[in-house]
């Protein structure tokens, strides 16, 4: 081996070491991203939840707080894909899913308290 082929081979070596740091940086840099997304989140949820308590405290009916709260999901939701929290997501479509089994649970047991009987067969 020449001098030349040894300068070569440590320069790939410092290539490889650099990428390597490179590499581990940048996956530092993104967890340290999705962890502040998910600090921010949580204020978020925090926020909302204090100011729910002091403002459905003094709201006396109750169609204000469904409301309110409705409009709060939504943009629960919203944020959390904005931040990339896919946690939320998930759980959200999991609940629908449930509710949209109840509500069909519940229509087909009314479904079948409202029609009438079968009428009888001749000869029975």
């Amino acid at each position: 081996m020449t001098d030349d082929d040894l300068t070569k081979l440590a320069r790939r070596s410092v290539d490889t070491a650099e990428a390597d740091a490179i590499a581990s940086l940048s996956n530092a840099l993104e967890a340290l991203r999705d962890a502040r997304n998910e600090e921010r989140f949580i204020w978020i949820v925090v926020t909302i939840v204090l100011f729910d308590a002091m403002i459905f405290a003094k709201i006396e009916s109750w169609s204000g707080p469904i409301v309110i709260g409705l409009v709060q999901l939504i943009l629960l939701v919203v944020a959390a894909r904005r931040l990339g929290i896919q946690e939320v997501s998930q759980i959200l479509a999991k609940f629908l899913d449930r509710a949209a089994d109840i509500t069909q649970a519940k229509a087909g047991t009314k479904a079948d308290r409202a029609s009438p009987p079968p009428p009888p067969r001749p000869g029975d």
